[in-house]
């Protein structure tokens, strides 16, 4: 049963995979129909994180109020209507309008999944079943450069023409849409929340049905806990508690370290891929698409593979190295493109797959995990939304300055630019970043120095 319910909720993180990589394979036919000028590129590539910053907020008011999985259920239906319209649209202003859905669709769903996994996640496992929700951002994004590299690559005579090409591109987003929308739809509610509403009776059969191997008597105890935890908030909650003196030494981690991941420029070689790898001297459109499927595949790969790590070796270590070798490698990247050679281009493209594979082990997945365990049951929903918020923010910031950035610096000052961000990121990772593997999300705010009495 947890197997399943990880699988619907990281559907969740495929969606979002998926309608962040689609726009880099159809974004070459697009041109061909609209024309984009840089101000424009950024801002119809930037509309999903925009959007998503708005969903995030609205998760979070909402999630506490109606559950987790009403929230995700109506994702779900956004991101149909979302691919719909995206398929459909006859202008610049209406994509964008579809993609800012699509976005608010991700804010919601990427705020309330991982937080349903959380909830739902015994301790020794919670890091990889959390991980899971980035593996299947990256195996969403995988499989948006792979059915972009099958669409633009069919050749059946006059079909399909480059302006059928990515219309088809958007519209595969339909089908993992509704797959979600099955699928949670008799998934069962957080246990957590179910306690927050004075359902633990219901909350004991949840965790019996997920964890039908553990005993009756810790599952019991296990509720109790939660029941405990949940009348240790006598006064009702509201954002101003997030930065009280007790927990906002958590607040601004789990902000910082979104930060650090999205300035990291991760999104910009998601978005503009092919346009990176014609800079590389990949001239064909479809050259272009297969290296970005490269991209993906290391992506998934390398995710999975700290799904191995997060749990045996902890958070803080692979966070650490994650920002050492982020800042390592696209260095590399802007010294190597610095030079003219086609040798040397193909050496800044292992050192840019060098960099997706710190990115995917560490800088990746780990903020995603650190928000979903940091916070304490009531101010959960409220603390990965300031997170997410702070996410999209730097996506929305970092993706639309890009083609602005991109043309007055150049590839290679923007990856300096990069580089030197990473590094002030394993500065600030040193100092304060904390230690959850294998903690029990109630004790882990005694752990952590959370001051109940002072929020």
């Amino acid at each position: 049963m947890l197997l399943r319910l990880t699988i619907v909720a990281a559907l969740c993180g495929f969606l979002f995979g998926f309608d962040e990589g689609v726009i880099s394979g159809a974004y070459p036919f697009l041109e061909h129909v609209f024309t984009f000028s840089p101000f424009w590129q950024g801002i119809m590539t930037s509309a999903v994180p925009l959007g998503a910053a708005a969903g995030a907020l609205f998760g979070a008011l909402m999630s506490d109020r109606f559950g987790r999985r009403l929230l995700i259920m109506g994702s779900a239906g956004l991101f149909v209507l979302g691919a719909v319209l995206s398929s459909l649209s006859v202008s610049i202003g209406m994509l964008t309008f579809a993609r800012l859905l699509l976005g608010a669709a991700i804010g919601c769903s990427t705020l309330v999944a991982p937080q349903y996994l959380s909830e739902l996640s015994p301790a020794n496992i919670r890091g990889r079943v959390l991980t899971t929700f980035q593996l299947m951002i990256n195996f969403g994004i995988l499989f948006a450069y792979l059915s972009d590299l099958a669409i633009g690559s069919i050749h059946l005579g006059d079909w399909p023409t480059d302006n059928m090409r990515w219309r088809l591109m958007f519209l595969v987003g339909v089908i993992p849409s509704v797959l979600l929308l099955i699928g949670i739809r008799d998934a069962p509610e957080s246990p957590r929340w179910l306690v927050m509403k004075g359902k633990a009776n219901t909350a004991v059969s949840v965790l019996r049905m997920i964890e039908p191997k553990t005993p009756k008597s810790e599952i019991d105890a296990s509720v109790a806990e939660m029941v405990a935890d949940d009348r240790t908030w006598e006064q009702e909650v509201g954002w101003s508690h997030l930065f009280a003196p007790g927990i906002r030494h958590i607040t601004q981690f789990a902000m910082i370290a979104f930060f650090f991941q999205q300035i990291s420029g991760i999104n910009v070689v998601i978005y503009y891929a092919p346009q990176i790898m014609k800079e590389l001297n990949f001239g064909a459109v479809t050259a272009q698409l297969s290296a970005t499927v490269g991209i993906g595949i290391i992506l998934v790969c390398s995710t999975a593979f700290s799904m191995l790590l997060i749990d045996k070796y902890g958070r803080r270590p692979l966070l650490l190295v994650g920002f050492v070798g982020a800042a390592c490698t696209l260095a590399t990247v802007a010294i190597v493109m610095a030079t003219t050679t086609k040798a040397d281009d193909i050496f800044a493209l292992y050192a840019l797959c060098g960099f997706i594979f710190f990115f995917s082990i560490s800088l990746g997945p780990l903020p995603w995990v650190y928000m979903s365990e940091l916070f304490p049951t009531e101010l959960r929903s409220r603390g990965m939304a300031l997170a997410t918020l702070s996410n999209w923010a730097m996506t929305f910031i970092v993706v639309f300055s890009f083609p602005v950035l991109n043309s007055s610096l150049g590839t290679v000052g923007t990856f300096a630019i990069f580089a030197g961000f990473c590094t002030l990121g394993f500065v600030y990772a040193l100092k304060f970043a904390p230690e959850t593997k294998g903690i029990p999300l109630e004790e882990l705010q005694q752990r952590l120095g959370v001051d109940m009495t002072r929020v």
